[in-house]
């Protein structure tokens, strides 16, 4: 999933730094800063560990959608909900 993508569309993107290429985004109040190639992100200036590495294709950035909607619920939206059977 494309983390570019989903950020332009429903929140605010504040910038993509290519040189280190982090993504610091902010959705319903909350800041995110996600790094390409590390399993580590952000949220508020708070650090946290994924289980798989955020990639990098061209100027963008992206995670496994099963992932992403795990940091969503983690802080910003706790009702969101993922169906396992079909995977979305």
């Amino acid at each position: 999933m494309s983390l570019n993508h989903f950020f332009k569309t429903f929140g605010e993107i504040e910038y993509l730094d290519t040189e280190n290429w982090s993504l610091k985004a902010s959705l319903s109040g909350k800041q995110y800063i996600f790094f390409a190639n590390s399993t580590f992100y952000q949220i508020n200036g708070k650090w946290f560990h994924l289980p798989t590495t955020i990639e990098r294709l061209s100027y963008g950035l992206y995670i496994p959608e099963k992932e992403f909607i795990r940091v969503l619920k983690l802080d910003a939206f706790p009702d969101l909900k993922f169906n396992i059977a079909d995977n979305h």
